[in-house]
């Protein structure tokens, strides 16, 4: 009896695959700033679709099975993450993403790709919350 094996079961790939998992892993090391561009388009999608269907449930008769203050809450709490998103992909086309709007120094990129729509760094984040 003869088995055949894939390359793909062995979790070998052709030379194909390896070249684009390569370019995947080059682009990603060389240009982490796309990736929070990306992260930052699927959280306004997500946003904007969740804060769409609060909209709808609050006209609905019983509010969609949400308390009045719950179903307010989830709204305020939808809207400033569109806010919040649309703010940092609107820094990032006018190149100021990144930069501390107080201090102008650089955010460390560890700390956006934690909180990517991030508009100062930790220490005037401090200062601003008090």
């Amino acid at each position: 009896m003869q088995t055949e094996i894939c390359a793909g079961e062995l979790g070998i790939g052709t030379r194909s695959q390896t070249a684009e998992r390569t370019i995947d892993v080059t682009n990603t090391v060389q240009d982490p700033i796309e990736l929070l561009r990306d992260g930052l388009e699927e959280q306004f999608q997500r946003s904007t679709d969740q804060l769409a269907e609060l909209t709808v449930r609050s006209r609905q008769p019983g509010r969609g099975g949400y308390d009045r203050d719950t179903l307010a809450a989830l709204i305020a709490s939808a809207r400033q993450a569109v806010s919040d998103t649309a703010h940092a992909l609107q820094r990032m086309a006018e190149g100021r993403y990144g930069t501390c709007e107080r201090c102008t120094v650089d955010i460390p990129l560890q700390r956006l790709e934690i909180l990517p729509h991030a508009r100062f760094c930790v220490p005037c984040q401090r200062r601003q919350n008090g």
